[in-house]
């Protein structure tokens, strides 16, 4: 020890460390009942996707220091039928899953939640998801639909259940895949 050598503590006092680590986002898609903004508690994905959300959430509130940036809500429905009336479905969608997200949070974190978003999705989903599923030619006759058509969602769909393949989207649920 040198005499000579003082230091003084509170001048060289060292900051406390923060981890800026983002989480990942937390990203589930619960599937509504056709024309409805609720969801089916019997259809056993939702009830999984339920508990592994609340799950989710309840680990996040638990770490020490955590802090909830943002959080957005998104309601889809599908292009079929009225597009107001899906318009509206998807807004009603977005605040049913709202209202789910707000049950399971502290009230701490609830200030950082965004208003709900909602969108109608298109018929070009259908098209790509068909050409995933190898259905090319199928996809072709929605995808000339679509261009015969262009930005009127309800024209397409009432071509689209006029022309033969509106059977096979619904066989194949790919409806029922936009419905979120």
């Amino acid at each position: 020890y040198d005499k000579d050598f003082d230091v003084d503590i509170y001048e060289f006092k060292e900051e406390q460390q923060v981890s800026r680590m983002p989480s990942p986002p937390i990203e589930k898609q619960l599937n509504f009942n056709v024309g409805q903004a609720t969801i089916n508690y019997s259809d056993t994905m939702n009830t999984r996707l339920l508990r592994e959300l609340e799950y989710a959430f309840l680990h996040l509130c638990d770490a020490e220091g955590t802090i909830l940036k943002q959080m957005q809500v998104t309601g889809f429905a599908s292009p079929e039928g009225n597009l107001e009336s899906n318009k509206d479905l998807a807004r009603r969608r977005a605040e049913f899953a709202l209202g789910l997200v707000r049950n399971n949070l502290p009230s701490r974190f609830r200030n950082n939640i965004y208003p709900p978003k909602s969108e109608v999705r298109g018929w070009e989903e259908v098209e790509k998801m068909m050409r995933r599923d190898s259905l090319y030619a199928q996809a072709d006759i929605v995808k000339n639909i679509i261009e015969a058509n262009p930005g009127d969602i309800t024209k397409q769909y009432n071509a689209i259940r006029s022309s033969g393949v509106y059977e096979l989207i619904r066989e194949r649920k790919y409806l029922d895949r936009l419905r979120s």
